[in-house]
C-alpha cells in the first residue's frame, strides 16, 4: 500500500470514520494482508486465545485485574464494565510508538497483563487484539461473537449500587438538610425479577416513601431528580399493584437504632434492556407512601408535598437520594 493511502486511512481513523467502513477499504486496497483483514488477526491472535462467552467469563474471574477492553466504534454503547478505546484510535496509534501511546490504561501495563478484548460481534475485537499482540502483549484473548453472543449465553446477573444521601441541599423547604444517608444494593439474576437490599440510616420513626426516581440531576439537591420513574405512564400506586410507577417501591420503616434494613424482589425493575434504571436514582422521603390510596385533590408536578396521591404517594419532603450506578454484568 502506498504510504500516502496508508496515512489518509489512519488519519480517517482518527477522525471517527465508522471503523467497518475503514476496514472495507483497507481489504480493498490490500487484499494480501493488512491487519484489518479479520481472518489474519484470528490467525495471529491464534485460535487458543478466542474464547466463548462461558470461557471469557472464567478468564475474567481468574484475572482480577483483567483489563476488558470493548474496541467497538466511536458513538457506540459502551459494554457494561469495559474500558472504551475504539479499533480505529487503536490503528491510528499503531503507527507510532508505544511510549505515545495516549491511553494510560494501555501504555502502562505490563506486557503480561491479561486483557480481554470485545466488541459488538467479534470481528473488530479480534483485529484489536492483534494490534495488542503487535505492541508486545502476551496474554491477550478475544470474546467470539463479542457482546452479542455474550448477552445471548449469559446475560445475568447483573449487579448496580447506589449510595443515598441529602446531596447538600435542604429538602422541603427546611433550613438544615437531612442526615439521612445509606447504601441500595441491586442484583438482577433473570429476566423476571430483581432484588433490592438497603441499609438506611438516620431516619425518624415511622415508614418513608422510597422510590426510584426518573433522574441522577442533583444541581437542587434530591428536588431535581424528576418525578418517579415511569415509562408505561402509570399511575402511582404500591409494588404489588398492576398499575404503578416502576420506581414505586413502596415503604421502609427503620428499627429503634433509627436504621432501616431489608430487600425487596421486584418484577418491574430491571437493570438491562429499554427500561433499565441504571443512570437513574433512588429517592428516601420524609413520609410514609400512601401507596395511592390517599388525598388526591390537588395533583401537580413534583416536588409536590401533600395531595397528590396518584402521582407522588404524598410523601414528602426528599431527604436523601443518590445515583444508581452499574457495578457488573457477567
Amino acid at each position: 500500500m502506498a504510504s500516502t493511502d496508508m496515512k489518509s486511512l489512519l488519519l480517517a481513523a482518527a477522525g471517527g470514520v465508522a471503523v467497518g467502513a475503514l476496514l472495507m477499504k483497507l481489504s480493498k486496497k490490500a487484499p494480501s494482508g493488512f491487519l484489518g483483514k479479520v481472518e489474519e488477526a484470528t490467525a495471529a491472535v491464534g485460535q487458543d486465545n478466542l474464547l466463548s462467552p462461558k470461557s471469557a467469563k472464567a478468564f475474567l474471574d481468574a484475572n482480577p485485574g483483567c483489563l476488558y477492553l470493548d474496541v467497538q466504534d466511536p458513538g457506540s454503547p459502551s459494554v457494561p464494565g469495559t474500558h472504551k478505546a475504539s479499533l480505529g484510535t487503536l490503528i491510528f496509534k499503531a503507527s507510532t510508538d508505544l511510549a505515545d501511546f495516549k491511553d494510560p490504561k494501555i501504555a502502562d501495563l505490563p506486557k503480561g497483563h491479561p486483557i480481554l478484548v470485545t466488541c459488538a460481534l467479534g470481528g473488530q475485537a479480534k483485529v484489536g487484539a492483534k494490534l495488542l499482540v503487535d505492541y508486545g502483549f502476551t496474554n491477550v484473548k478475544v470474546v467470539e461473537g463479542g457482546c452479542v453472543a455474550w448477552k445471548k449465553e449469559m446475560p445475568y446477573p447483573i449487579e448496580a449500587v447506589c449510595e443515598v444521601s441529602p446531596q447538600g441541599k435542604p429538602c422541603g423547604g427546611g433550613n438544615d438538610t437531612s442526615i439521612c444517608t445509606g447504601t441500595i444494593t441491586l442484583k438482577q439474576t433473570s429476566a423476571e425479577e430483581c432484588s433490592i437490599s438497603y441499609e438506611i440510616r438516620g431516619l425518624t420513626p415511622g415508614k418513608h416513601g422510597f422510590h426510584i426516581h426518573e433522574k441522577a440531576d442533583f444541581s437542587d439537591g434530591c428536588n431535581s431528580a424528576g418525578p418517579h420513574y415511569n415509562p408505561f405512564k402509570k399511575t402511582h400506586g404500591a409494588p404489588s399493584d398492576e398499575e404503578r410507577h416502576v420506581g414505586d417501591l413502596g415503604n421502609i420503616e427503620p428499627g429503634p437504632d433509627g436504621i432501616a434494613r431489608g430487600t425487596i424482589v421486584d418484577k418491574l425493575v430491571k437493570l438491562s434492556g429499554e427500561t433499565s434504571v441504571i443512570g437513574r436514582s433512588f429517592m428516601v422521603h420524609a413520609d410514609e407512601d400512601d401507596l395511592g390510596l390517599g388525598d388526591n385533590s390537588q395533583p401537580g408536578p413534583p416536588p409536590v408535598n401533600g395531595k397528590a396521591s396518584k402521582t407522588t404517594g404524598n410523601a414528602g419532603a426528599r431527604i436523601a437520594c443518590g445515583v444508581i450506578n452499574l457495578v457488573r454484568q457477567d
